[in-house]
């Protein structure tokens, strides 16, 4: 709690010192806080993401790179298996080497060159091609081209791979392979691959054919321009060919890439090499075990940041001073605005009503400005209307004080008749007067709008009393239960139905009928019903009059409805089965006086 109260102190007075520079210095601070603070964090997120970009794009081109080294490399592996296979199951081939198992050294001799000349006519298309050899099932030659490389411990290699189709059996050194090699191929790394040969005609092994594979053809396939490390390499993390680096170094980024998993697609990953960290990119060459690789390091592949970074620096310096010149302009239009707003507030709390500010900018603070001069002429205009206005008060309280004199003098003259229909011992005179007086009292209710069930009830009462007197084959009936006399109803909404039924329903009927009305609650809603046994409505007509009722008292009613209750009040007029018609009045039972709207009883 006392660091909570520290830090609203703190930052209370830090409020109070701003608001003492002035409005000026504010914005002014303020715009190049706005300004200068993305800036700096622009430079930075800019050589953030150049790095990041420079990064993604070097990888991907890198990957682009080696999915196409991965290509031809595939492609030109591919060629010796594929050569293999397709000697191994040549017939003729087959039967050669069947006829020579059984031929006699003459015959074996020429059978000899039949298989040379077979295989210089298959192997010559083959590109880093150095020698194909023919030897039997016990490892004795056959045929060579050019050289025969066949000793025990490759035949028993070859032997022991016990592969059916073609495969790689591995890397060597060509001198080691044919010590007659001139001492310009002696060094040259060298790849072999081999292939059983089949008797497909009983299934019994005939030999097997090995080809070698110059890998110098490789190296010749890997760009030296690339600035990266690239190299191929088998299982045993021996390298067959590579540019880009010394020996040395590729055969120990060969050794560490050779204790992790050979993947087979093109994988990318950060790996420490040299004290150093590189980007690789390394996977499978497609038809062979041999591995791809290519190595760059991110010191390399961010050379270029540094400049292009100071390159940032300078544009950021360049936008802060443009960035300056922008604050200082922003802040004059809106402290100058600012201070006429002002001066003209003060002159009009002055009493000085005539003063206007006339600023026609359409911005905010030009809109704050007109808002000032038309709230300055709507206060003008209001003081002159108050004063209109508390004149007319006078006159109207005056008014009506005159005008209370007229319902007193009403309902004197009334009080006057009834006495006098006393004095003359006409009892009808007596009971209509006080009947007439009684529904003009009711109606007027003191100016208001609502009062109990009772009361409308004793307001019809005296509207039926005075309606017998001149329709006497009419009979009325009320029905309402004790316990809702006290509900808080709106005046004067079932007179006008029960004079409808008598205008529409009984005078067709020379006034001769029965009005009921009934009071009920239902669920909470009090409905009133008005029945007649009238002549009732064409049906043609009925729904009109009930939607667009063209009466006066019924659109009264219902407009009155609306106001008081919106849809929860309602007012239904329908044909009864028996005769006549039936309107049905329906709103809220309330205890309070209704105020309008969905709000109900206060």
């Amino acid at each position: 709690m006392k660091g909570r109260h520290a830090m609203r102190g703190l930052g209370a007075r830090v409020l109070a010192a701003l608001r003492a520079c002035g409005l000026g210095p504010r914005l002014l601070t303020g715009f190049l806080l706005v300004a200068l603070l993305p800036t700096i964090a622009m430079c930075g997120i800019a050589y953030v993401g150049a790095r990041d970009e420079i990064l993604m794009a070097e990888e991907r081109s890198s990957l682009r790179m080696a999915q196409y080294l991965r290509s031809e490399l595939s492609s030109l592996l591919s060629s010796y298996p594929a050569k293999l296979n397709t000697i191994a199951s040549d017939m003729a081939v087959i039967r050669l080497i069947r006829s020579y198992r059984k031929a006699d050294a003459v015959e074996a001799k020429s059978l000899q060159y039949a298989l040379m000349s077979r295989l210089i006519s298959e192997a010559a298309s083959l590109r880093g091609f150095m020698s194909v050899e023919i030897v039997t099932d016990t490892g004795t030659p056959i045929s060579k081209l050019p050289y025969s490389i066949m000793n025990e411990s490759l035949f028993a290699r070859i032997e022991g791979a016990n592969e059916k189709f073609a495969f790689w059996v591995g890397r060597y050194r060509w001198g080691d392979l044919y010590p007659e090699a001139s001492l310009s191929q002696r060094d040259r790394t060298v790849v072999l691959a081999a292939r059983r040969i089949l008797d497909y005609a009983n299934v019994k092994l005939l030999g097997y054919i090995v080809i070698s594979f110059d890998c110098t053809e490789l190296e010749s396939l890997l760009p030296s321009d690339a600035g990266a490390q690239i190299m191929i390499s088998d299982e045993q993390g021996a390298v067959l060919a590579g540019v880009g680096d010394t020996q040395e170094n590729l055969a120990l980024l060969a050794q560490t890439l050779s204790r992790q998993a050979l993947p087979e697609e093109l994988e990318s990953r950060t790996m420490n090499h040299k004290d150093d960290s590189n980007l690789v990119i390394t996977g499978q060459i497609a038809a062979s075990p041999y591995r791809l690789t290519l190595s760059i390091a991110y010191r390399q592949i961010f050379s270029g940041l540094t400049r292009m970074f100071t390159v940032i620096i300078s544009a950021a310096v360049f936008i802060a001073l443009m960035m300056l010149g922008i604050a200082w302009l922003l802040t004059r239009s809106v402290t100058v605005p600012v201070t006429r707003l002002s001066g003209a507030m003060r002159r009009f709390g002055a009493g000085e009503f005539e003063a206007r500010i006339g600023d026609a900018a359409h911005d905010e603070i030009g809109m704050l400005c007109r808002e000032f001069d038309d709230m300055a002429g709507r206060v003008c205009r209001l003081t002159e209307q108050l004063c209109e206005a508390r004149a007319k008060e006078k006159e109207a309280v005056y008014t009506a004080l005159q005008a209370q004199i007229n319902p007193h003098f009403l309902y004197n003259t009334l009080d006057m008749i009834s006495w006098m229909g006393y004095g003359a011992s006409n009892a009808d005179i007596c009971k209509v007067v006080a009947s007439l007086s009684d529904f003009f009292r009711l109606s007027l209710n003191k100016g208001e709008d609502s009062f109990t069930l009772a009361d409308e009830l004793n307001h019809v009462k005296s509207y039926i009393t005075i309606q017998e007197y001149r329709m006497r084959h009419i009979q009325f009936r009320l029905e309402a239960p004790r316990e809702l006399l006290n509900l808080r109803v709106p005046k004067l909404m079932v007179q006008p139905l029960v004079e409808n039924a008598i205008l529409h329903g009984l005078r067709p009927r020379n006034y001769r009928g029965h009005i009921t009305i009934s009071c009920a609650l239902e669920q909470a809603y009090l409905v009133i019903r008005v029945m007649d046994d009238g002549v009732g409505f064409d049906e043609k007509l009925l729904g009109e009059r009930t939607e667009k009722s063209t009466s006066y008292g019924l659109k009264n009613i219902r407009q009155r409805l609306a106001v008081l209750y919106d849809d929860r009040g309602s007012l239904e007029i329908a044909n009864r089965p028996e005769g006549g018609v039936v309107a049905r009045l329906r709103y809220p039972a309330e205890k309070g006086a209704p105020t309008g709207g969905k709000g109900g009883a206060e």
